[in-house]
């Protein structure tokens, strides 16, 4: 097995050598691996970084808004998260609305952990051999984004209480801090007041313990910085 400091030498020697780089890139193992550290640093980061903002309240005057990128960003977060859904056979759907802008202005930092959370939220309790789906939208010159999955059916009243037994079991068992959700509504509100994350939950007629779970969040459309700040 590769060790991450074994890759990092891998990565140091391909730099300088493309035809080792190439026979590195097929190697299975080592693919695994790199996706394995990657996952295994950012889900690191993403513990912290819901630590740090769950410490206060986030008020408007924090958002460093800047052209962003926002498809990227989602993809970004769907490609870090594939490992683990990988791990437990869950497959992602998307779309994209024709008329869904590239850019918007926002906190990149704030958003990316908003949609890493909703990504690795969505992978951890969906069922195994499920899907994922996420769909971005434009509705009256606001973004919509909304990711679904079919999980455990919980009680709606609990969702952005942080810390609650609601979800002790499933968090023990799939080493969930209960926090991602509270810190998501919070850096979303922080970008608007019909900025906050929502939810929709219908339960399956036909299994009484599972649930199709949908997060969804609306963005406002600034077309330029001078807007953001008025």
């Amino acid at each position: 097995m590769y060790s991450l400091k074994g890759i990092e030498r891998h990565w140091t020697k391909g730099q300088s050598n493309e035809r080792y780089w190439a026979a590195l890139r097929k190697d299975p193992l080592f693919y695994e691996e790199v996706s394995n550290s990657v996952h295994a640093l950012h889900s690191a980061a993403l513990v912290v970084q819901n630590g740090r903002f769950s410490t206060g309240s986030i008020q408007n005057g924090d958002i460093n808004r800047k052209r962003l990128d926002f498809l990227s960003l989602v993809h970004d977060a769907e490609d870090i998260i594939k490992y683990s859904a990988m791990q437990r056979n869950i497959g992602f759907r998307s779309h994209i609305s024709s008329d869904a802008p590239r850019f918007i202005f926002a906190d990149g930092e704030m958003i990316f952990l908003a949609l890493m959370n909703l990504f690795d939220n969505a992978v951890k309790y969906s069922d195994r051999s499920s899907f994922v789906a996420w769909k971005v939208n434009v509705f009256n010159s606001t973004l919509k984004f909304s990711i679904k999955n079919s999980g455990t059916w919980f009680e709606p009243h609990t969702v952005f209480s942080p810390r609650v037994e609601r979800r002790n079991e499933m968090l023990n068992r799939r080493q969930g801090t209960g926090i991602g959700l509270p810190v998501t509504n919070s850096v979303l509100k922080a970008h608007g007041v019909e900025a906050g994350l929502q939810f929709e939950m219908s339960q399956k007629p036909e299994n009484a313990k599972s649930s199709d779970i949908m997060f969804y969040f609306d963005l406002p459309l600034i077309k330029d910085e001078s807007a953001s700040s008025k």
